[in-house]
């Protein structure tokens, strides 16, 4: 198990939006459990399960199994991540939440597509030191 998994936090819809807070903060190791590279969702975070309306009808956004994922997809592209890093954490996240295969690639290759249409963010990532690596 890991602090994701074991998430006991609820998420509540802010009034008049798609968007959602959770009573919690949600921790997401990197690579593994206990890999020792953790992000962390602060609690009072707006999210939303963005779906494209074309696909409404196989996924509901209010689904409570997307939501943790879409959390942290939404944390890491506000905070500068690479699209493409985002849906793989996107995609780990829906497979700890036991989203079927074909439901998490669907969705992984949506929030990939809509991220590459509305432009990425242009924030420079700094690389890694020679001790990081």
């Amino acid at each position: 198990m890991s602090a994701y998994t074991d998430f006991d936090g609820t998420f509540t819809r802010v009034p008049g939006t798609d968007r959602y807070t959770a009573s919690k903060p949600l921790a997401w190791d990197i690579g593994k459990a206990g890999s020792g590279k953790t992000i962390e969702v602060p609690a009072l975070y707006e999210h939303d399960v963005s779906i494209p309306g074309f696909l409404t009808w196989i996924f509901d956004r209010h689904d409570p199994r997307f939501q943790r994922a879409a959390r942290l997809h939404d944390w890491l592209l506000d905070n500068g991540w690479s699209a493409w890093t985002s849906a793989a954490v996107f995609y780990d996240a829906l497979k700890a939440d036991r989203v079927p295969r074909a439901k998490r690639w669907a969705m992984a290759i949506a929030v990939l597509q809509h991220v590459a249409l509305k432009g990425e963010p242009q924030t420079p990532i700094e690389p890694a030191s020679r001790s990081d690596r």
